[in-house]
């Protein structure tokens, strides 16, 4: 029997608004993807057009998850992220989809819209860098 397709989703939550994990979650289980959630951060609301919204980051539970999912043998057959909150989530992003990329991985990198042209620059070296 053929395994579910599975999908690791590296992403923000915004706790309101259409987009985020929020979002991606239901559209891949839709698709009858398997998701596996790396949250990035939690936010009272997306960031475009909200005020004073909150902004939890979970950098540090990065790696401890990545590791984790690594001693139980977990496979992707794609690797998506979206919202990354530093150059460290950046890195590590790119540390993870060494680490869980085989042949005929999907790899997706959706930078969110409105960032600076530098840091989509940035983000660019920092993952394609061998």
């Amino acid at each position: 029997m053929n395994r579910q397709k599975r999908a690791a989703a590296i992403h923000d939550i915004s706790c309101f608004g259409k987009c985020s994990l929020t979002v991606a979650l239901p559209i891949l289980s839709a698709a009858g993807i398997e998701a596996a959630v790396i949250p990035t951060a939690v936010l009272s609301t997306h960031t475009g057009g909200f005020a004073d919204f909150t902004y939890r980051d979970l950098t540090a539970d990065l790696r401890p998850i990545m590791a984790h999912w690594k001693r139980l043998g977990l496979q992707f057959d794609a690797v998506y992220s979206g919202y990354l909150g530093s150059f460290e989530q950046v890195s590590i992003v790119r540390d993870f989809i060494g680490t869980f990329r085989s042949e005929g991985t999907l790899v997706l990198v959706d930078p969110a819209m409105g960032m600076a042209v530098s840091y989509i620059k940035r983000l660019i070296r920092l993952l394609w860098r061998r």
